[in-house]
């Protein structure tokens, strides 16, 4: 199941195609909205500005890398992203709210086809989350290990591969889609070795101007240092 929420949320109002094309849902264990796909922003603010009341209220409309499929999360009160945006999915967007066109504080979460109404996908059938009334739990526990933590358990092997990575990581109650999205983010990543030559080359500045820019980047800046530090004494 990949909701917008971490933890435990609830069905408030099913999908029923072009009566309802989406998903309203309230979180109960957290009220952050997180991306479900890896894309780019494409709208973040009112649906109508001069309107408040009108559609979606706040909200976001996220282009899922290399389709044309738009995903939408509405009714926020407040959000964390701008326009242009690049996110991954688990990454936080917003806030539930009860902005736009709401009775109360929920998220209403839909995706179309090139932006048109036309073009309703089935909401259920892609993120797994049953289309009835009730509480559901998409499998995040805070009470586990983070994602990071998983994620580099992953890398090191202890997770399998494939459908058994897949099987192990949902029978332990981790959100595979949210950990695999970060061990292809930390796969990514640069050595702490090309990265030391970087800073050599003076591509990340000095002093604590360095330090801050590579922990923001995710770096363990003592270990690179440490690397500088060895190669300029040679």
């Amino acid at each position: 199941m990949n909701s917008p929420y971490n933890g435990k949320f609830k069905v408030t109002q099913r999908f029923k195609g072009s009566a309802h094309d989406g998903l309203d849902i309230v979180g109960i264990d957290s009220k952050e909205i997180h991306s479900t796909v890896n894309g780019t922003v494409e709208r973040a603010g009112w649906e109508n500005s001069a309107d408040k009341k009108q559609g979606f209220g706040l909200y976001v409309r996220i282009k899922k890398e290399n389709t044309v499929d738009r995903y939408y999360y509405g009714h926020l009160s407040e959000i964390k992203v701008k326009v242009g945006q690049k996110v991954k999915i688990s990454d936080i967007i917003g806030i539930e709210g009860n902005t736009g066109k709401s009775t109360g504080p929920h998220c209403h979460y839909c995706a179309r086809g090139n932006s048109s109404r036309s073009e309703i996908r089935d909401i259920c059938a892609i993120s797994g989350i049953p289309n009835a009334l009730g509480v559901y739990d998409d499998g995040y526990r805070p009470n586990k290990k983070s994602v990071s933590e998983i994620a580099k358990e992953v890398l090191d092997g202890k997770w399998g591969n494939g459908e058994e990575r897949r099987k192990k990581l949902t029978d332990a109650g981790y959100n595979y889609l949210k950990v695999q999205a970060e061990v292809n983010k930390l796969a990514s990543k640069k050595t702490n070795e090309a990265i030391a030559k970087e800073v050599i080359a003076g591509k990340w500045g000095n002093g604590n101007d360095r330090k801050n820019r590579l922990t923001k980047a995710g770096y363990d800046y003592a270990a690179i240092q440490k690397i500088v530090n060895n190669t300029r004494s040679k």
